[in-house]
């Protein structure tokens, strides 16, 4: 972290593998972090205060890392694991993860959302021989899923959902 413009830098939760995402823009009151401890490598998930302890919700048994996005118009954390699209009340002391929808493939990483309306989900698929997608999109209170395969070769590293734009993300290959 760093509260000078770069100009020097803290580290607040070293480890292997880490996502880590804001839970608020303005007063950054919560962040969450995952990532890998070794030895033994353990897959643990952290709920940290800015200015205070880290409280640990867990470790996380699924096998998978995972990457937390934050929607500010339900104030949710949701993070894809296994076959779930997991969600917790971001500003819960002790947050309680439960499966909102189930996805059509297993091997899912990366979770991005759309900053426009919190109604649009990208979901990156590791095991998937061509670079996959998988994308959500609630209407009401239902998610609908669809599986896309985008052109070339390669997974899926990072997306980017516009900020402008409804519909419109790009994604980056590796």
């Amino acid at each position: 972290r760093s509260t000078n413009y770069g100009t020097t830098w803290e580290d607040k939760r070293p480890g292997d593998g880490y996502g880590t995402t804001i839970t608020d823009d303005r007063g950054y009151e919560f962040w969450f972090a995952d990532g890998q401890w070794a030895p033994p490598a353990v897959q643990q998930t952290w709920k940290q205060p800015l200015n205070g302890g880290a409280i640990r919700i867990g470790n996380n048994t699924m096998g998978s890392q995972y990457q937390f996005w934050y929607n500010k118009f339900d104030q949710k954390v949701y993070s894809a694991v296994s076959n779930q699209l997991l969600t917790a009340n971001a500003f819960d002391p002790n947050p309680t993860w439960v499966n909102s929808f189930t996805l059509p493939v297993n091997d899912v990483h990366l979770t991005y959302g759309s900053p426009l309306d919190g109604n649009t989900l990208y979901i990156t698929n590791d095991g998937a021989t061509k670079p996959t997608l998988i994308v959500l999109r609630r209407n009401g209170g239902a998610w609908t899923a669809a599986t896309v395969t985008l052109p070339g070769n390669g997974r899926v590293r990072a997306v980017y959902p516009s900020t402008e734009f409804f519909g419109e993300a790009w994604a980056g290959l590796y």
